[in-house]
């Protein structure tokens, strides 16, 4: 589950393309679903009415009306909750420099940046691409491995994996790596671990310093035998948040060029 933005084209809003039969039924929800129907009482009185044009609005017209798919000019991935959390936090840091992140940033699928804000949001964004300066994470690395396998922000934990069938949590954050059951019962925390594979979804973690472990039916990596480590770097800010910036930069400038707000999906 994550977050993407979209914004839709001014095909249809500036008669750009030929008007369906139900034009009259189609109205711009500028609080949430953008392009969408407005359909009055007689006819949602009318089932198979209701149907007909619900599906040929949805289905066909939408997918196939213009040269967007969807009607929308950009409709781009952001990212997972947790690096949706991620931001939000490191925006809600720095309010004051970025405070239409931080009133807009979703919490949850739905909403929209007014179109007005959208230059607002464009001049944020760009000031935290442009930005030198570093902070510090905490970052879990397979030994011997130059990319991480997660990382999150001091005095911040990152849940990275679920499972299921039973369930556990594998986080990340001050303390280390860290696994909780579903009754939020720690069972493993570590800086400096072993993790090996004793047959189909069967791991053993062992932390490196006192030898303690833990077994579970999934592992972090799908390998024999696999060593660990929890540190802390530092990294350039522009850089940590290129992956959401940069999406986020082009459906501000869509919003700006179509006057047409960003919504959150």
């Amino acid at each position: 589950m994550g977050y993407n933005a979209f914004v839709h084209c001014r095909c249809f809003q500036d008669g750009k393309i030929p008007r369906p039969y139900f034009a009259d039924y189609i109205c711009y929800d500028y609080d949430e679903d953008g392009l969408t129907l407005c359909l009055p009482n007689d006819i949602k009185n009318n089932k198979d009415k209701v149907i007909k044009i619900e599906n040929d609005f949805y289905y066909d017209w939408l997918e196939n009306g213009c040269e967007h798919r969807g009607m929308y000019l950009v409709n781009e991935w952001i990212g997972n909750i947790s690096a949706m959390s991620e931001f939000r936090q490191f925006v809600a840091n720095h309010s004051n420099i970025y405070p239409t992140l931080h009133q807009y940033l979703p919490t949850v699928n739905g909403g929209t940046v007014p179109a007005h804000l959208a230059k607002n949001l464009l001049q944020e964004l760009t000031h935290i691409q442009n930005r030198k300066d570093t902070s510090e994470k905490i970052v879990l690395k397979e030994v011997g491995k130059d990319d991480y396998i997660t990382h999150t922000h001091i005095n911040t934990q990152t849940l990275f994996i679920l499972t299921s069938k039973p369930t556990y949590y594998f986080y990340l954050g001050n303390r280390g790596f860290f696994i909780g059951d579903s009754q939020d019962y720690l069972v493993f925390e570590s800086l400096h671990f072993y993790q090996e594979k004793l047959g189909n979804n069967q791991f053993i973690f062992t932390d490196i310093k006192t030898g303690k472990n833990f077994h579970c039916h999934y592992g972090i990596v799908d390998k024999s035998k696999s060593e660990f480590i929890v540190n802390k770097e530092q990294v350039l800010i522009s850089e940590d948040f290129t992956y959401i910036v940069t999406p986020l930069i082009k459906v501000a400038k869509a919003s700006i060029e179509t006057g047409n707000p960003i919504h959150w999906g």
